[in-house]
């Protein structure tokens, strides 16, 4: 989104642009927990870059995935030896799971930083539940349960809809031969309250909102170890499940962190006007910035954080080509929002706190409204429309490689054996 942001800031500049990127298209992050839900499919919140691009003759667009910058010869590394110069470098990757040293997190659970995050995620899901109808009375506790590391924007969504969409309405309609009361939702939070960064009392309502849905929330709680079969807790107890996802700490990609700039806690240091420092020619935005606040600390993960920094950082590099001074980056806060399930949500803006239905619709009508493409929009509209009254999606899908084909010069497998 920052990328973008910066390309479109630069669409009348006399410059031409190199977008690269290891996808040919982008993603709307905010939804992908919708995506991992069943609710939307993966391409709902994605659009082809070429697409948006189109009838820009100035910006060009690059499949490729970054190794590294030579800062002397000015040319951006990709894999496969192939490079790109450039006069001025924006790096707006984003960021990617970070797991904390917490064990087999990074083997067992499932972060959602991608669509092929939300799309692996869903699959988990549907997996375990598909091999639980086949044997129900052997199923075990956690091969309906879920299991949520993190109690942020991410974590509570997920926790949220996954409690009330799929475990509520569409799974127990799916699978009427297993217990409702076998399919559980556990989200654990190392702090004392869930959204940390929203006031204390959206976070109240938040976390009663998911106990009545029967989500187990567990506070100033730690995961110490991930395993195929669930979590351990710092308390010794293991809370079984098939699906652990990973709404924890992020961390700036690897090769982000061998350019030698300056990084800390996961997040490139910036300059106020977002120029890294020792390279007048380099900005960073979006959410592997380390944007700072005025007050100090800096800004938080957001859409409208990554999205006004990458206008600013393309304003910027206007003002350096027309050898003018930059300006510090001023953020205008638009509020934050997040939300529990159907007609629950939270909406914080300055001074404005909304929780309920109301919270809910505005929700939904700012989200729709960012999503990339007009047709992705009106379908998703449709879609939060048709779920109100009936309760029911068809993105349910399964995918799955085919079986295996038979080697019918080797011996048969025994089920299929004459005799």
């Amino acid at each position: 989104m920052a990328g973008l942001a910066t390309a479109r800031a630069l669409r009348r500049a006399p410059v031409s642009v190199q977008l690269i990127d290891a996808h040919n298209y982008t993603t709307f992050p905010p939804l992908l927990f919708q995506v991992a839900t069943c609710f939307i499919s993966p391409a709902e919140v994605a659009r082809p870059i070429r697409g948006l691009l189109r009838g820009r003759s100035r910006t060009a667009f690059l499949v490729g995935r970054v190794s590294g910058v030579d800062w002397a010869a000015r040319q951006v590394l990709l894999d496969g030896g192939d490079t790109v110069g450039f006069d001025y470098l924006v790096l707006a990757p984003g960021v990617v799971a970070s797991f904390g040293g917490v064990g087999g997190a990074a083997d067992h659970a499932v972060p959602l930083k991608s669509v092929a995050d939300a799309a692996r995620l869903r699959d988990t899901l549907l997996r375990a539940f598909e091999g639980a109808a086949a044997h129900p009375t052997e199923a075990s506790p956690g091969d309906t349960s879920v299991a949520v590391i993190g109690g942020g924007p991410t974590g509570v969504e997920i926790s949220g809809y996954v409690a009330n969409f799929l475990f509520h309405h569409q799974f127990t309609a799916d699978y009427p031969q297993i217990d409702p009361q076998a399919m559980r939702v556990t989200l654990v939070e190392c702090g004392d309250r869930l959204l940390p960064g929203y006031h204390p009392a959206l976070s109240a309502y938040v976390l009663r909102t998911l106990r009545r849905r029967g989500v187990d929330v567990r506070l100033t709680t730690r995961v110490v170890d991930v395993d195929r079969c669930g979590v351990v807790l710092d308390s010794g107890e293991r809370i079984p499940a098939a699906t652990v996802v990973w709404a924890g700490g992020v961390d700036a990609p690897d090769w982000v962190t061998r350019l030698g700039i300056p990084v800390e806690s996961g997040r490139v240091v910036v300059d106020r006007d977002l120029r890294v420092p020792g390279h007048p020619d380099t900005f960073a935005v979006g959410d592997v910035a380390g944007v700072p606040v005025g007050g100090g600390g800096v800004h938080p993960q957001l859409a409208q954080v990554a999205i006004q920094t990458g206008r600013h950082a393309g304003r910027q590099i206007r003002r350096l080509v027309a050898g003018q001074a930059t300006a510090p980056f001023a953020y205008f806060d638009k509020g934050q929002m997040a939300i529990v399930g159907r007609n629950a949500a939270v909406v914080q803006a300055g001074p404005l706190r909304l929780t309920g239905r109301l919270a809910w619709v505005a929700w939904g009508l700012l989200h729709i409204s960012y999503l990339p493409g007009a047709v992705n929009r009106m379908t998703t509209g449709m879609k939060y429309m048709w779920w109100h009254v009936t309760h029911e999606s068809a993105n349910r899908v399964l995918m799955e490689d085919e079986p295996p084909a038979l080697d019918r010069g080797g011996p048969w497998p025994a089920t299929l054996r004459r005799g």
